[in-house]
């Protein structure tokens, strides 16, 4: 059984307000009342799960947050910790301020949806000891926020054209990472693991083909990356995606916040194509759509899933 682990980081317009620093109340809520009730839409039928990484602010102050986040769970869709604020430079907060992103966004997340969220990414893909730590001391039990490869350099050098504030994308450390899942801390009881689950980038040459990527080099380098994973076989993929990915921009009247981001510039028509075209390479490569939990159950040996025939080495 090969395991698609289809991942939406739900970062709305104010975290790219935010990042170039100027004033988001004009801004529509794009994610919650339309992108992700689109990608609802297109995986209706197909017995796809997704995860969402959302942000307890959202959560907090969106009723329409809320209210997706309590139907996506209710359909078997994974709900998880994306930071409270998604502030930048996230991994040089004090042990005391990562506590509370990660506290305020799990319990918000508990009550808007009566379930506890256990899987965390944080803010611009940049995790530490010190963040580690403080996941496993409240429960948690994965974090996904390592991008393998080249994907740090490549985001790194685009977001050159930007003046953004307080902005850090990924760890040079990674260009060495593993592909593989691993577990950070090791116990008999399935519960009490805490994994690591990096994003998957292309095999060999470890680029990585999420949309943000796609947008910049176009389809034919999507093509090339999904054809080297077919001639690999992976048994464990992460494709990710964000909500703006679905959002349609083209009546958006106050586009100063980014004026330049890529992904206001692709036509709606092309996303949906773009993310279909994902998920036809996972049917066509006779792979299941799990949560990420899902797929850890599966990992452990004493896990309610253990046993189903599932190799736990992705492309390297």
């Amino acid at each position: 059984m090969k395991a698609a682990l289809f991942n939406v980081d739900v970062d709305s317009l104010w975290v790219y307000a935010q990042e170039f620093g100027v004033n988001s109340k004009t801004l529509p809520d794009l994610a919650y009342q339309e992108a992700l009730p689109r990608l609802l839409e297109i995986i209706k039928g197909k017995n796809i799960k997704v995860t969402f990484f959302v942000t307890g602010k959202d959560l907090k102050e969106l009723p329409a947050a809320r209210n997706f986040c309590r139907q996506a769970a209710a359909q078997g869709h994974e709900i998880a910790n994306h930071s409270f604020s998604h502030c930048g430079r996230f991994e040089a907060l004090s042990v005391k301020e990562l506590e509370n992103e990660v506290i305020r966004t799990h319990n918000v997340i508990t009550e808007a949806c009566d379930t506890v969220p256990v899987g965390f990414r944080s803010p611009d893909y940049n995790i530490n000891n010190k963040i580690f730590q403080v996941l496993i001391r409240h429960g948690y039990r994965y974090d996904t926020s390592v991008f393998p490869g080249w994907s740090t350099v490549l985001m790194r050098l685009y977001y050159l054209n930007f003046k953004f504030k307080n902005k850090k994308f990924g760890n040079f450390n990674y260009l060495l990472s593993s592909s593989m899942p691993r577990r950070l801390k090791r116990s008999k009881d399935w519960q009490k693991s805490f994994w690591e689950l990096p994003i998957t980038a292309a095999p060999l040459l470890r680029v990585p083909f999420h949309p943000s990527v796609i947008y910049q080099f176009g389809w034919r380098y999507l093509n090339f990356c999904l054809n080297v994973l077919k001639i690999f076989t992976p048994n464990y993929c992460i494709f990710l995606m964000h909500a703006v990915d679905l959002a349609d921009f083209t009546n958006l009247k106050n586009k100063k916040p980014f004026p330049d981001m890529i992904f206001t510039k692709w036509q709606l028509k092309d996303k949906i194509k773009l993310i279909n075209r994902y998920i036809d390479f996972c049917i066509e490569s006779n792979m299941s759509f799990l949560t990420n939990i899902n797929y850890i159950e599966m990992l452990h040996p004493s896990g309610p899933n253990a046993g189903i025939s599932l190799q736990t080495a992705p492309v390297r």
